[in-house]
């Protein structure tokens, strides 16, 4: 026998209160494990849970990095490692050691309320006393994507290596855009080009460069990095980030041949002339030959008397080719 007994849909945090412990930084992340909930709610997706501040902070404030100014956000935002508690830089904020704030999570029609006890540890010493740390940025500072369409940014690509500060609260400023493209964060309603983005969007694979111009076979735009600590105040040098395009069409300049009749003469590169970004990678190109001569042919020098139907751009540089003519 099968018993089936319905249950009301319910919702609540898995830890009330929870505990936000900070570092001796001034800025910390929310994390997922301190605002997680728990639902019996079928399919609830991560955009669809969403908090609420309803009483900030005593000694510091709840923020979104992409929007400083909203008290709203959702664990899909959490996830992302983009709400972050910032920690007030004064006297009387550096001498306690604990803090709260209230939220309410709804999920469709379900609503909750919860408490977030915040442990602040002890603030480390200005870093104006032993020098500031330096930004260093890693990574490629390049990437690739095919003509006219996306590629996005990974941290193999732009990242930031600096001890100690937490990965979201580095935020990056572009300071010139991209002229033959755009760059946007998936997700973000418009599809408007984006002049800053996080290293936590960079990380999730959100940041995305679209290439417009099918005129260009490269693009790239220029930023600075900055950690979102008032204090410290770091930013990094202002860098460049290089877009290489690969074309749909591979640019080839033809040459014709001159062969003394019943002879032969070699097919070299000065013959099909390849464009410039594609000479350092001639062992790519393949060539494919779609209709043969109607008086001779083209072979291989090491297999005389054999069409050839393919052949690689390298086999042009050492004279391998040849076009054969012969009398019919």
């Amino acid at each position: 026998m099968l018993e089936v007994r319905a249950v009301k849909p319910y919702l609540t945090l898995r830890s009330n209160p929870a505990t936000l412990t900070t570092g001796s930084d001034l800025v910390t992340v929310v994390s997922r494990q301190v605002l997680a909930v728990e639902t019996n709610t079928v399919d609830a997706n991560d955009s669809h849970v969403l908090y609420t501040v309803v009483r900030d902070p005593v000694h510091g404030l709840v923020e979104v990095l992409a929007d400083r100014q909203t008290r709203r956000f959702s664990l899909d935002d959490v996830g992302r490692g983009a709400v972050v508690y910032r920690r007030n830089v004064s006297v009387e904020s550096s001498s306690v050691s604990r803090d709260q704030f209230i939220i309410v999570v709804r999920l469709d029609d379900l609503q909750t309320t919860g408490i977030v006890d915040v442990d602040l540890l002890e603030r480390r010493p200005s870093t104006t006393d032993r020098g500031p740390p330096r930004l260093h940025v890693i990574g490629s500072m390049t990437a690739t994507v095919d003509q006219l369409d996306d590629v996005a940014l990974t941290a193999d690509h732009i990242s930031v290596d600096v001890t100690s500060l937490p990965v979201p609260a580095v935020r990056y400023d572009v300071t010139a855009e991209p002229r033959h493209g755009v760059l946007l964060l998936s997700g973000v309603d418009g599809g408007a080009p984006v002049r800053t983005f996080t290293q936590a969007d960079v990380n999730a694979g959100r940041v995305i460069y679209r290439h417009r111009d099918v005129s260009s076979v490269e693009d790239s735009f220029r930023f600075r990095v900055r950690h979102l600590d008032d204090v410290t105040g770091l930013v990094s040098d202002e860098l460049e980030f290089v877009i290489d395009v690969v074309e749909s069409v591979i640019p080839l300049t033809a040459s014709n041949l001159t062969v003394i009749e019943g002879q032969s003469t070699f097919v070299d590169a000065n013959t099909l002339v390849l464009g410039d970004q594609y000479r350092q990678s001639s062992d790519d190109v393949v060539f494919t030959v779609l209709t043969q001569p109607s008086h001779g042919r083209l072979e291989a020098a090491d297999r005389p008397g054999v069409h050839l139907t393919q052949f690689l751009a390298s086999q042009l540089a050492v004279d391998k080719l040849r076009y054969v003519q012969v009398n019919r």
